[in-house]
């Protein structure tokens, strides 16, 4: 590829790009192909789907770290175009809907990651929107919608996310009950950052074990 020296370089650009997230997983999933593929299969990948289209995801990488929103939909919104059955278009689109959130547009964020959970290239990162589409809605008072998406989650690894989100639904409903169930079935799946579980237990009034 023209656009780096190395394979590695290649997947440290999107790293950077995906850190910009808040979510290492991202970069897991980008690596977890790579692994799947080899580093020869990877290099096959790429030359199947053509150099512009990682070309465009380095471009957008940059324009987002530079904070050029117009810049980053611009190329975001070619890869979709040129490039929307590949993995491309898929971290694309997360990337997508993270700005939109940002311009406080939930139903374009919505509509991205639609995209990714329901026709996916790759399965984990169908499982990443389905976390981030119930984040979404629940943020607007969608708590059954939300909850949809979660029953779609299949990963172990983000059964930790699942169950504080169904936490976070159910004291949004009021029931209380739940809430604190689920906030300690978080913890006992070793979800990360549990210093803010145990503090909405203790908002609760509740042990981090069932009485």
């Amino acid at each position: 590829m023209n656009a780096y020296e190395s394979e590695e370089q290649q997947v440290e650009a999107l790293k950077a790009w995906w850190q910009e997230n808040g979510k290492s997983v991202l970069f897991g999933a980008v690596l977890g192909i790579a692994i799947v593929f080899g580093w020869q299969g990877w290099r096959t990948h790429v030359a199947d789907v053509g150099a512009a289209a990682s070309q465009s995801l380095a471009e957008m990488s940059d324009a987002a770290l530079k904070n050029e929103k117009e810049r980053a939909l611009a190329e975001g919104q070619r890869i979709l175009d040129e490039y929307g059955d590949t993995v491309y278009a898929d971290f694309a689109a997360l990337g997508m809907a993270k700005l939109a959130v940002e311009s406080n547009d939930p139903a374009t964020a919505q509509g991205h990651l639609q995209r990714v959970a329901e026709h996916p290239s790759d399965p984990g990162l169908a499982d990443l929107a389905r976390l981030r589409l119930a984040r979404l809605l629940l943020d607007q008072g969608k708590g059954a919608e939300a909850t949809a998406f979660l029953d779609k989650v299949t990963a172990a690894a983000h059964q930790g996310e699942v169950s504080l989100l169904r936490g976070d639904i159910a004291l949004a409903a009021g029931d209380r009950t739940a809430a604190g169930n689920a906030y300690r079935q978080a913890l006992a799946a070793g979800l990360a950052g549990d210093e803010l579980v145990r503090l909405k237990l203790d908002d609760l009034g509740v042990t981090e074990k069932a009485e």
